[in-house]
């Protein structure tokens, strides 16, 4: 119910469709599709979605979840019919919770499962103490950032130079500010 009403506020509208019809698009991307080096980010992402599944989704007799139809844009899909994918549970002692106890219980504990839940769908529930000690929006980033690096080899460190530099040292810089930057 509650998904359902943040869909019809337009808000969380993927996992509404996820919950009620097994079903997630995204039909636009940005991509350089001359550039073969990354994969798409359909693909990047995909393990996580598929942690994110298993958290959504309830698992049936034999631990089996049902299969997610995407429909995905990426250089070499054409989408004429979705891709059936599999849920898989993230590695958390305990096992998944319960998503009604992640969307609706209170208290420090719930929260604490929370968070381990997010970092376990993106492999990073080893890091927690970490990335609890950043700013909320400094963690996600680091977090973004660690698992790009952990599914794209071809990321230099170069790369991860510019992506720190982003949100470190552009922070909080006035459009002219940033306009006056050295190369």
């Amino acid at each position: 119910q509650l998904a359902k009403e943040q869909h019809i506020q337009s808000e969380n509208y993927a996992i509404f469709n996820i919950l009620s019809k097994g079903e997630i698009e995204c039909s636009n991307s940005l991509e350089d599709e001359c550039d073969t080096e990354i994969p798409g980010q359909a693909l990047i992402y995909r393990p996580a979605r598929q942690h994110i599944y298993s958290v959504l989704l309830e698992s049936g007799k034999g631990g089996s979840y049902p299969l997610v139809k995407e429909w995905f844009v990426y250089f070499g899909n054409p989408l004429q019919q979705p891709e059936l994918v599999q849920p898989v549970q993230p590695s958390i002692p305990g096992g998944t919770p319960n998503l009604k106890t992640l969307w609706f219980a209170k208290g420090p504990d719930v929260e604490k499962q929370r968070y381990s839940t997010f970092l376990a769908c993106f492999h990073l529930q080893d890091r927690m103490e970490e990335l609890q000690a950043l700013e909320a929006p400094v963690a996600a980033f680091c977090c973004l950032l660690a698992y790009l690096m952990m599914q794209v080899s071809s990321l230099s460190l170069e790369d991860l130079n510019a992506f720190l530099a982003l949100i470190l040292c552009l922070k909080g810089k006035s459009a002219a500010q940033l306009a006056g930057l050295q190369v």
